[in-house]
């Protein structure tokens, strides 16, 4: 008996006709990204700045690793 109330809910919600509120922000994001002359991937704010300079510290440091551990490998080491 619950089982057949808990399916009839879950039918009701998944199947509901009902707008989303979000639809309309579409044309606030393309005036955004298309007052500014900023980068298309630097556009979100500081968000995105600081989320850049990460992931270029994280590939320039591990660029460093890559080429520390060649030459490491490359040259013979005395023993």
């Amino acid at each position: 008996m619950l089982g057949t109330v808990i399916l009839k809910q879950c039918g009701r919600r998944v199947f509901s006709t009902s707008t989303r509120s979000n639809v309309n922000r579409v044309l606030e994001k393309q005036k955004l990204y298309q007052a500014n002359d900023h980068p298309v991937h630097l556009k979100g704010g500081s968000g995105d700045r600081l989320l850049y300079m990460l992931t270029m510290g994280i590939t320039i440091f591990g660029s460093m690793g890559v080429v520390g551990s060649l030459v490491w490998i490359a040259f013979p080491h005395n023993k």
